[in-house]
């Protein structure tokens, strides 16, 4: 009984969605991670979520000059 019960659950969840998965780099690997629609992958790449994110390039690059390298 205690197994059917388990195997109901774990069928009823929905299916996960991949977080490593890219092959990319530099400006494009970011621009994948901004466009992700796994905010959990944003948040273990970069140790904050896309809003913090984008308000410190935004801070960076009024306030101190940063600026694309390229």
């Amino acid at each position: 009984m205690a197994a059917a019960t388990v195997v109901t659950h774990v069928q009823s969840l929905p299916d996960p969605i991949p977080i490593r998965t890219s092959i990319l780099t530099g400006q494009m690997w970011l621009d994948e991670l901004l466009e992700s629609p796994n905010p959990t992958r944003f948040r273990e790449q970069m140790g904050m979520t896309r809003h913090v994110f984008r308000k410190l390039s935004y801070e960076l690059q009024t306030y101190s000059g940063l600026a694309n390298s390229k």
